[in-house]
């Protein structure tokens, strides 16, 4: 999930700080980035929308064992995402679900051989 912060407010979802303890209940890691000018306000086409918090950052970085990082430049960005991207991974687990399935199938069986002999009126 990637949520943009511009002085404190979020623009989806939860307050920060409520998804921040969310995920530090759960263990997750929140790893923030920092995009633009230190003590000055950001300009994204033509529109005034605030300057970085790092302090709030740095804070929700802190809470969820995660790390802050800040890039006043693409190249420094291309940098910290492709260094965040080596850090994820898939693990893959087998699941045996044969006897789900034979159940399953018997309880579909049980259930039309019920209703057959209710519907030719077999049964006492």
């Amino acid at each position: 999930m990637i949520v943009l912060l511009t002085d404190g407010k979020s623009n989806a979802g939860s307050p920060p700080e409520e998804a921040a303890a969310r995920a530090a209940s759960v263990h997750v890691p929140v790893e923030t980035v920092g995009i633009g000018q230190r003590g000055g306000t950001v300009l994204v086409r033509g529109q005034d929308v605030g300057g970085v918090n790092e302090e709030q950052l740095q804070s929700i970085a802190a809470q969820t064992s995660g790390q802050y990082f800040y890039a006043t430049e693409a190249g420094q960005l291309q940098r910290i995402y492709s260094s965040l991207g080596g850090q994820f991974g898939w693990r893959q687990e087998h699941v045996d679900l044969t006897i789900p399935a034979v159940v399953a199938g018997t309880l579909v069986l049980l259930a039309g051989a019920g209703l057959s002999l209710r519907w030719f009126r077999l049964l006492p």
